[in-house]
């Protein structure tokens, strides 16, 4: 973690947990840094959506405000298809910086 990252607990079902771990594995990362890494990527997407389609802070309908958009956006991250966890993976390695060592 970062000095600027920060932390929060996320409720998430066994299944959920258990595909995270899963999929982490696979890329050799920290079940909680993929998640961090999923969670921001996807807000990106989803904010950049939103300016895209029109949307403002100040509208009420706006995506931010939804009390159930942390648990939409986790199923839509953990039922891609491999493709789409795939290109995720590669535009994340592309964005990232190396670690340190």
């Amino acid at each position: 973690m970062t000095d600027k990252d920060v932390e929060m607990v996320v409720n998430v079902s066994p299944e959920t947990e258990n595909k995270l771990i899963e999929i982490a594995k696979r890329f050799g990362t920290p079940p909680d840094v993929y998640a961090g890494n999923l969670l921001e990527t996807k807000l990106r997407e989803l904010t950049a959506k939103s300016l895209a389609d029109g949307y403002s802070a100040e509208d009420e309908n706006d995506p931010d405000k939804d009390p159930n958009a942390l648990a939409k956006a986790m199923a839509e991250l953990l039922n891609r298809t491999p493709e789409e966890i795939e290109e995720a993976r590669e535009r994340l390695l592309r964005i990232s910086r190396p670690p340190f060592v």
